[in-house]
């Protein structure tokens, strides 16, 4: 979701034609881009640690 708020900010911002959607848009987008960026983050390291626990969980023989 956050990519799709991204893209429609950006949007906004290069093809909108209301001055205080614009705006908005610009004061909105770079927090949005930090959310996304955090969500990310703990996308992989949450994928890191799956990894990790999989590979160090004892196999039944």
């Amino acid at each position: 979701d956050h990519q799709k708020t991204v893209q429609l900010l950006e949007w906004e911002i290069g093809s909108g034609q209301d001055a205080d959607l614009q705006h908005f848009a610009s004061e909105t987008l770079p927090t949005v881009l930090e959310h996304l960026q955090l969500a990310r983050d703990i996308k992989a390291e949450l994928a890191s640690q799956a990894i990790a626990d999989a590979t160090s969980a004892p196999t039944k023989q």
